[in-house]
């Protein structure tokens, strides 16, 4: 009388088996995304230090205009100033010159005479 042999399933429904491999690409590539994260990571903190630099530059940059920005007003005063002061030495000369013409057309009108 033969052995009765166990039966063992034919491989293509050997679901236990079929539960590991595919367990086992999934822990692949589970692992696959979780060193990409890493580097990501790693990239967004580099991108972080450098936007802080950037922003650094641009604090140093709005502290600058706004120096260049007090001189120009004072400037701005000074000019404001200094036309004030030319225009009042334009009517003196001015005057000056038309007392010097009336002189000069009266001292004509005596030699014609």
């Amino acid at each position: 009388m033969p052995k009765e042999k166990k039966s063992k399933p034919a491989p293509e429904f050997d679901s236990q088996r079929e539960t590991r491999v595919l367990l086992e690409q999934i822990r692949s590539d589970v692992e696959t995304v979780s060193e990409q994260h890493g580097s990501i990571m790693g990239k967004l903190q580099e991108h972080d230090k450098r936007f802080e630099k950037i922003d650094s530059k641009l604090e140093q940059h709005d502290l600058q205009f706004l120096q260049i920005n007090q001189k120009l007003v004072s400037h701005d005063s000074k000019f404001t100033n200094i036309e004030g002061r030319l225009d009042r030495i334009e009517k003196v000369i001015t005057g000056v010159m038309s007392d010097h013409e009336t002189r000069i057309k009266k001292i004509e009108e005596k030699v014609t005479l």
